[in-house]
């Protein structure tokens, strides 16, 4: 099989009119994460009135460095809040002198409150102080647990997320339970890694899987019925040495596949890096950790969730073109094509997409070990490579002219 044939092969893949439809499908694709991950719409500025940037990175990288700052700070701003809240009429008229209460007015808020207090309300918690003293009490509160909290929070949401809604009496599965008694012994190391940073990735990768999915099909799908419908086929078919031209288109695929899928998802974790710049150094074991199986940074995460995306829509490419095939001509290739591209998006966007390397990816409920979901695309390109091997070895032994 000779590099001059694949390249052949490849320059037919390449062509313009596919990549109009690939550029169609990104673009939609970065509307719908730009609406799901508000943290890429800023580039990394605050999205409202809170920076999860800044708060993961200005006090220190740890909760017990953060924790003396945070304390300062708080005490400093509170005689600032209660100076505001002492100057709104309106808040003096119900007897609301300062922030302890404002916050104790607050828990006792009506549930049909007047117009008045519902105006009183938007004015005092629209204060610049009294927004600081809340954000800072609520980090307070939440990086305040004890380690025995810490590490009964975290099996909870590992039961939760794996289907074991009874524990200790349900005992998680064995690597789970090593990881979560992991994750718990790092109690004094955590991060102030704000949650909405690993959700900027989460929430619009499975964006990114599907995108992936649907361009490699639309990139790879009319190969092969074109040359049907050039009776390429036709004429390489007569000869042995002509039929191993499917070998060469095989391989033109799948190189096409991994090529394209390297390409979105590099874009996809250059346009999230950028965003998440200063962040990408910090863990992700956080005061609020999602539930990952690897110790991971965020620029690791990042890295590997790009590169499972890569593999994702190599193996994708790989078996829908073996399923699709040469068709008698574009409009029976769509038939086949359309709901080859709907199953492979479905799967991508709600599986191995879905929160991934974390206890709350879906595989996680039945194969509950670590990467499951590299794994699992290792599998679907073993078995597209075998499919692809069979039909070529069948057709160098036929004779015939198709």
């Amino acid at each position: 099989m000779s590099m001059g044939l694949i390249l052949m092969e490849l320059r037919k893949i390449w062509r313009p009119l596919p990549f109009a439809g690939i550029a169609l499908v990104c673009a939609f694709a970065a509307l719908f994460m730009i609406g799901s991950s508000p943290l890429l719409v800023h580039g990394g500025a605050p999205a409202g009135d809170d920076d999860p940037i800044a708060e993961s990175t200005v006090y220190g990288l740890t909760v017990e460095t953060a924790r003396p700052e945070l304390e300062r700070q708080y005490r400093e701003l509170v005689p600032k809040a209660d100076a505001q809240i002492a100057a709104v009429p309106a808040a003096k008229a119900k007897g609301i002198t300062d922030m302890a209460g404002f916050e104790l007015w607050n828990a006792r808020f009506p549930h049909t409150p007047s117009d008045d207090d519902v105006a009183l309300l938007d004015t005092l918690t629209g204060l610049p102080s009294v927004q600081a003293v809340s954000r800072i009490s609520a980090l307070l509160e939440s990086t305040g647990d004890s380690p025995e909290d810490f590490a009964s929070q975290i099996r909870s949401r590992a039961a939760s997320y794996l289907g074991f809604g009874d524990v200790p009496r349900s005992p998680l599965p064995p690597l789970a339970e090593r990881r979560v008694e992991r994750i718990a012994a790092a109690y004094g190391s955590r991060t102030m890694l704000d949650l909405n940073i690993e959700s900027t990735i989460t929430d619009s990768a499975p964006i990114m899987f599907t995108a992936i999915g649907v361009s490699v099909i639309i990139l790879i799908a009319p190969i092969l019925t074109r040359d049907r419908q050039l009776r390429i086929r036709q004429l390489q078919w007569v000869s042995k040495t002509g039929r191993n031209a499917l070998g060469a288109q095989v391989i033109a695929v799948g190189v096409s596949c991994a090529a394209l899928s390297l390409a979105i998802a590099g874009l996809w974790a250059a346009w999230a890096a950028n965003a998440l710049r200063p962040c990408l150094g910090i863990s992700l074991i956080s005061y609020n950790p999602p539930l990952i199986w690897f110790d991971w940074t965020v620029g690791q995460y990042l890295a590997a969730v790009a590169l499972t995306a890569a593999l994702a829509g190599t193996a994708s490419g790989l078996l829908a073109g073996w399923i699709i095939r040469a068709r008698p001509n574009m409009i029976r290739m769509l038939i086949a094509a359309i709901p080859v591209a709907v199953a492979i998006g479905v799967v991508l966007d709600r599986v191995i997409g879905r929160q991934p390397f974390t206890f709350a990816n879906p595989m996680a409920k039945f194969i509950t070990i670590p990467g499951v979901e590299p794994l699992a695309l290792l599998a679907v390109l073993l078995l597209a490579a075998v499919l692809w091997a069979v039909s070529v070895r069948r057709l160098g032994g036929k004779e015939l002219l198709e």
